[in-house]
C-alpha cells in the first residue's frame, strides 16, 4: 500500500478560502474515487471545524457534531457533490458501529467525514472496494497541521 502523504499547516481564517491547499486536495482525492476520509487527532484537534469549513464550500451553513447521533447527512449545493455526511465514531465500539449500519451508510452518494476514524473501519472500506484516506490533524499554537494521504497519517 502506498503510505505518501501531504501535510499542511492551516490557520483557521485559512480554513475559510475554498481554495486552500487542503480542500484542493479533498477535492483531488474525492475526485479518484476517494470518497470516505477517516479523520484522526486528539479531542478539540478541529476535526469538527474542518468539516464545518467544508461544508461551507457545499452551500452548507450549519454543521454540528453528530457526537450523540452517530451520523448527519447534510444535502450540497455542490454541483459535484450530492451530500456531506459526517459520522462520529469515538464513542462507539466495531459491533456497535456495524448493527448501527455504517456499511449501507458509506455507500451512499457523497463525500463522508469519520471522526475517530481508525484501522477497523479503514478495513471495512477495503473490503468493501471502497478508498479510504486519513487526515490526520495536530492542534499548534494558532493553527492546525493537516496530513492527508494513504496509509499513517496521525501526527
Amino acid at each position: 500500500m502506498n503510505k505518501e502523504y501531504t501535510e499542511f499547516v492551516l490557520s483557521q481564517q485559512d480554513l475559510q478560502n475554498q481554495n486552500n491547499p487542503l480542500f484542493l486536495k479533498i477535492f483531488e482525492y474525492y475526485q479518484q474515487e476517494g470518497r470516505v476520509f477517516l479523520l484522526q487527532g486528539e479531542v478539540a484537534a478541529g476535526k469538527t471545524t474542518l468539516v464545518q469549513s467544508f461544508g461551507k464550500i457545499l452551500g452548507i451553513d450549519s454543521i454540528t457534531s453528530p457526537t450523540f447521533n452517530l451520523l448527519q447527512t447534510y444535502p450540497s449545493t455542490h454541483q459535484s457533490i450530492s451530500f456531506l455526511h459526517h459520522y462520529d465514531l469515538y464513542r462507539y465500539e466495531l459491533n456497535d458501529i456495524l448493527e448501527l449500519g455504517i456499511t449501507e451508510e458509506i455507500q451512499q452518494k457523497g463525500i463522508h467525514f469519520i471522526e475517530w476514524g481508525d484501522e477497523k473501519i479503514e478495513t471495512i472500506c477495503m473490503k468493501m472496494g471502497i478508498i479510504s484516506l486519513k487526515v490526520g490533524i495536530e492542534a499548534l499554537r494558532d493553527k492546525r497541521k493537516y496530513r492527508i494521504g494513504l496509509g499513517q497519517c496521525t501526527l
